[in-house]
């Protein structure tokens, strides 16, 4: 169930930002010497916490703002979510 998991939070990423998840997605790629599309399966086995921690990062940056120079929350409930998760 975690890799599906996983695989279905890039997933959206990749529905929704699709720019942003080309990139996270080349750079996964390159730094594991695997082809894209990713075979996640492969990835969760020694790799699960870290993409996982890399999907919250960006799920921060998307509800700062985008780059997180700004600081105005543009999806609330993300934003909320973001801050009682670092509490």
């Amino acid at each position: 169930m975690e890799i599906l998991s996983l695989e279905c939070a890039f997933d959206w990423l990749r529905v929704n930002y699709l720019e942003l998840f080309n990139s996270v997605a080349e750079m996964i790629a390159e730094d594991q010497d695997e082809p894209l599309p990713l075979n996640w399966s492969v990835l969760v086995e020694d790799w699960d916490r870290t993409y996982w921690v890399v999907w919250i990062y960006i799920m921060t940056l998307i509800a700062m703002g985008g780059d997180g120079s700004n600081c105005t929350p543009t999806h609330e409930y993300l934003t909320s979510w973001v801050f009682e998760m670092q509490e």
